[in-house]
């Protein structure tokens, strides 16, 4: 019996010293798995740092390239309406210069009369009226009149006229503005009752 004990002891002690060698060896592989680790999570956390640390500097430089599409966008808006308004200005530039030009080469007396540019007032009044004779005239009590210098070659129509047996007859000619604007005005009056 003794041997057997010795044996069971031997083995137990065999056993005991395995598993204390084992909790050794487990400890120790612990010591290192949780060193690397605890060096594991520094660097994750270093690394973290490093990440947010750029992210921060990205968005600032993603800012800056914002603001600067912003002001390069209103400059760009700015241009673009500067250069519209030069091209409008350039067309009314070659429009004034064209008609300046058609001026420039058109009687000087006729601009005076029919001219957008060279207009008549409402004071204006011809130089020289002379007043048509009444055997021309539609109504002979009424006295119309027309520009001396046409005078000679209207009368010369009307004599050719009715010396081809047509006999025309003036109902009017020169008016004076205050007259012109009492007729456009009974004109547009009897327009609008028609209408």
């Amino acid at each position: 019996m003794n041997g057997f004990f010795t044996e069971k002891i031997a083995f137990i002690l065999g056993a005991g010293l395995i598993l204390i060698g084992l909790l050794i060896y487990g400890e120790y592989r612990y010591g290192l798995i949780e060193n690397n680790f605890g060096n594991f999570e520094r660097e994750v956390r270093l690394s973290n740092a490093d990440l947010q640390n750029k992210i921060s500097k990205l968005n600032l430089e993603l800012s800056g390239i914002k603001n600067e599409n912003v002001s390069l966008t209103n400059i760009l808006e700015a241009t673009q309406k500067k250069s519209s308004s030069l091209e409008s200005q350039f067309t009314n530039i070659t429009s004034t210069v064209g008609a300046l030009e058609k001026l420039s080469k058109t009687d000087k007396e006729l601009l005076q009369k029919y001219s957008k540019v060279y207009f008549l007032n409402e004071h204006y009044v011809p130089v020289s009226l002379t007043n048509i004779d009444a055997k021309y005239l539609n109504d002979k009590d009424k006295v119309i009149q027309i520009h001396s210098n046409v005078y000679p070659y209207f009368k010369k129509l009307l004599d050719a006229a009715a010396t081809d047996k047509v006999f025309l007859q003036i109902l009017s000619s020169y008016r004076a503005f205050g007259e012109q604007a009492v007729l456009k005005l009974r004109i547009r009056l009897a327009f609008k009752e028609c209408l």
